[in-house]
């Protein structure tokens, strides 16, 4: 879970840097129900992404978006689901993990 938080934020910083510091804004969200975790995170976008064989280009450097294609393995890898919204000015990721494993307060 920390590596797909870490993504998350890592990707939603980057598509912030070179947006004016009045733009820049990420918003965050998660809750559980039904027993479903349900992350949001979104942050603004200017112009829409590149796709090359529905894999997302990276904007970093020349090649593929490693950061976005690792969010998705680590997802399926919970047996959830994501739903990405890169539609300006928004970039949005969704990530529905279908059953949560309880944790005992001795165990944190």
């Amino acid at each position: 879970m920390g590596s797909l938080l870490g993504n998350l934020f890592e990707n939603a910083i980057a598509g912030c840097q070179d947006l004016p510091k009045s733009q820049r804004q990420i918003q965050f969200r998660s809750y559980v129900k039904n027993n479903h975790l349900i992350i949001i995170i979104e942050n603004p976008l200017l112009i829409p992404l590149q796709m090359q064989n529905n894999i997302y280009l990276s904007t970093k450097h020349k090649g593929y978006g490693l950061g976005i294609q690792s969010i998705q393995n680590i997802v399926h890898s919970l047996k959830g689901d994501i739903t990405i919204v890169d539609k300006p000015p928004l970039f949005q990721i969704k990530i529905i993990i279908w059953e949560v494993k309880k944790v005992k307060s001795k165990d944190m």
